[in-house]
């Protein structure tokens, strides 16, 4: 046991790391919906 714990908090440490890239890729793009709704309304 003692010797499995290292890869799984490894494994987790790989999936919060995908994670946190997933998650600021989704960042980035509802930030441009943003600027495009903004942008929209200017034009309404």
């Amino acid at each position: 046991m003692a010797y499995e714990e290292p890869c799984i908090f490894h494994r987790i440490a790989d999936r919060s790391k995908s994670l946190n890239l997933r998650l600021s890729h989704v960042a980035s793009f509802q930030e441009i919906i943003n600027q495009f709704t903004t942008h929209v309304t200017r034009f309404l």
